[in-house]
């Protein structure tokens, strides 16, 4: 079943990307600065990636982020087109899981998204 895993999204925004799940069907948790530290794919429940049980006290990013989890091309573009139409302010930061990003940690994932974002918004300019 697809889930979307929210950070940073405990707003008016999150609250119509829930609502938004909620009408498609697709489950989606608010991962909790104290997972931080945790292997994604953990934090998603995926079978074979064990938590490390770390709990994370330090300074958290405060960047919005969403991840994907178990979404075919099919159903990201129904989610994406209808995110659009209902006006919802964009979340920079999106990743869909795979067999490589499972096993870093939210931190790991963040910083890559942000190189990612970077370079795309360069070839845009």
């Amino acid at each position: 079943m697809e889930e979307v895993l929210l950070y940073n999204l405990d707003n008016e925004k999150g609250n119509r990307i829930k609502q938004l799940c909620a009408l498609m069907k697709i489950r989606f948790k608010s991962v909790s600065r104290v997972d931080y530290l945790e292997p994604i794919g953990a934090i998603a429940g995926i079978k074979g990636v064990e938590r490390k049980n770390i709990p994370f006290e330090g300074q958290a990013f405060t960047d919005e982020m969403i991840v994907f989890k178990n979404f075919s091309d099919k159903v990201l573009e129904d989610f994406l087109r209808r995110y659009r139409q209902s006006g919802i302010e964009k979340v920079a930061l999106k990743a869909g899981l795979t067999p490589y990003n499972i096993v870093w940690n939210s931190f790991q994932l963040r910083d890559e998204l942000m190189r990612e974002h970077e370079e795309m918004s360069k070839l845009e300019k």
